[in-house]
């Protein structure tokens, strides 16, 4: 544990980095933690940041490089940046079945009768078609079961669980929604229902907001028909000497950082207590590495340790938007999505994880941002960019202003497709052309001196029908200046293969074309570019 003194000046230094940087997309979090050095753990004590992505200064704007240290009374305290790539929630309409890979779906199917905690909880009225005619819903698991003041046994999860998201902002009352255990289907929907939303704590909005809650409580039909015993007996009962301190309820894209909600106030707010007396204990002050443990509804029984107590964490939902928690405890590898609302415990071994899952690296703003926008699957191109951008666009002077230039401006980007939601026909449009050249240019970059890779007059013709689409969501100096840059740049490169094309973005002429046209946009970022020599 920390000496109150270096906590008291981690905690204000904490404060001095959000207020600075919270606005910032790529920006996932910030918290007092320790410092991590070649992906081990040191003693050293820090204002820990997670980030989205990543970057060298040079693909940074100027208000968006973190410094290394933090001064506080004097004392100075490392910045520690760690990659985390985007948060989530972790419930999750994936997983009806849970497919065949047993790692996957532990208790996600299975009836449990009596009740227990670490089975999954779903709520019904987030059913939905699955895109291969298959029903889905938006579950976790359930936390433990509490009582409120007249007795009345209830179960507890996440709010993300239990409550369906996309009904909080209607005027017909969420309390009173069925919880089925578990995912139902169509032939056994009224036999699985066990309960009923009673209460839960609504988020906060904004993006300073400190959302530090995530439950929700379903009143029992059967009041006696619950125990607390975990499934398996994977975990003894909650006691006096097996405390509870939080909720499972978020992570990074493969799970490698996670988030926990503190237990004790979420009872206090809700009124209901643990049917178990003195079972939970409201972790306070830094207790770096205290091994904890939980049981979720997928992946069953993980041990950890706790790396930061006092968190502020973005949580992503899939349209772009996102909540702002704080006051979190973070973790590494406890769960993943069907685990949300887990009962997280001190105790274990602390060095049980979950095995990291293999999927697409989220972290990128501008891809989520804009894939969003356009209902395009641009995550899964990462790679694809990255290639484009180290094995090609690396190559030139215009390329590499190009690069620049694409990361200093993220941010807009990333608020524009937010902000400015794209029309149906929009997307059928981005679709098209998505559709048309994916293939192609991951062919191109494969091959690239191919004689058959060529600029034809088509590829001139579907650019500028791009920027005349993307027009719709840019300032009229923008729309200028990039067809300006189409007419004496792009439309030269008519009839140039691989070569040519590298050729004519060196051109001295040619990189300061495209720059000088784009400083005198107010709207674009070009501080920090270095034009060449």
């Amino acid at each position: 544990m920390l000496d109150p003194a270096t906590e008291t000046r981690l905690t204000h230094g904490k404060g001095l980095i959000k207020e600075r940087f919270w606005t910032h997309s790529n920006i996932t979090s910030v918290g007092v933690g320790a410092r991590r050095r070649g992906g081990e753990w040191t003693d050293e004590p820090a204002v820990t940041v997670g980030v989205v992505k990543k970057r060298r200064p040079g693909y940074l704007r100027a208000d968006e490089i973190l410094p290394d240290r933090i001064d506080v009374d004097g004392i100075s305290h490392k910045v520690d940046v760690v990659e985390t790539g985007v948060v989530r929630f972790c419930g999750q309409q994936e997983f009806p079945g849970a497919g065949n890979d047993p790692k996957k779906k532990w208790m996600l199917a299975v009836q449990t009768r009596p009740l227990q905690a670490g089975a999954a909880i779903v709520d019904l009225t987030t059913r939905q078609t699955a895109d291969d005619g298959g029903v889905e819903y938006y579950g976790g698991t359930i936390a433990a079961f509490v009582k409120d003041a007249q007795g009345v046994v209830h179960a507890l999860s996440n709010a993300h669980v239990m409550v369906n998201l996309d009904r909080l902002h209607e005027a017909e009352p969420v309390i009173g929604d069925k919880m089925s255990q578990p995912f139902p289907n169509s032939a056994n929907e009224a036999a699985t229902t066990v309960g009923e939303l009673s209460g839960y704590v609504p988020y906060l909005t904004g993006i300073f907001a400190k959302n530090t809650m995530d439950c929700a409580i379903a009143r029992l039909y059967d009041q006696s028909g619950w125990t607390t015993s975990y499934p398996g007996n994977r975990m003894t009962p909650n006691s006096p000497q097996n405390k509870a301190i939080g909720l499972f309820f978020a992570s990074n894209s493969d799970h490698s950082r996670c988030w926990i909600v503190r237990l004790e106030p979420m009872l206090q707010r809700l009124g209901v207590s643990m049917v178990v007396a003195d079972s939970t204990f409201d972790v306070s002050g830094y207790q770096m590495f205290e091994p904890i443990e939980k049981v979720g509804a997928r992946t069953g029984y993980s041990s950890t340790q706790i790396v930061n107590v006092m968190d502020s964490t973005k949580v992503h939902m899939d349209d772009g938007r996102y909540y702002s928690f704080d006051n979190l405890i973070a973790t590494e590898r406890m769960g993943w999505p069907g685990d949300s609302g887990s009962l997280v415990r001190l105790g274990g071994d602390g060095i049980t994880p979950v095995i990291l899952e293999n999927v697409p690296d989220s972290g990128c703003g501008v891809f989520n941002s804009v894939g969003n926008m356009y209902a395009l699957p641009l995550n899964g191109d990462i790679p694809l960019a990255d290639n484009i951008r180290d094995n090609f666009l690396a190559q030139t002077r215009l390329g590499s202003l190009l690069t620049h230039l694409f990361y200093l401006n993220a941010e807009t980007v990333t608020n524009r497709s937010i902000e400015s939601p794209a029309s149906d026909y929009e997307k059928a449009g981005a679709r098209g052309l998505y559709d048309k050249y994916r293939n192609y240019v991951a062919s191109a970059m494969a091959g690239p001196r191919d004689p058959a890779y060529v600029v034809t007059q088509q590829h001139l013709d579907d650019t500028a029908s791009a920027i005349n689409g993307a027009a719709l969501h840019m300032t009229q100096q923008e729309t200028d200046a990039l067809k300006s840059i189409y007419n004496t740049v792009i439309t030269p490169t008519l009839g140039m293969h691989y070569d040519q094309i590298l050729t004519h973005m060196n051109n001295d002429a040619v990189y300061h074309s495209v720059l000088d046209t784009l400083t005198k946009v107010p709207t674009i970022v070009t501080e920090g570019v270095i034009g060449p020599g």
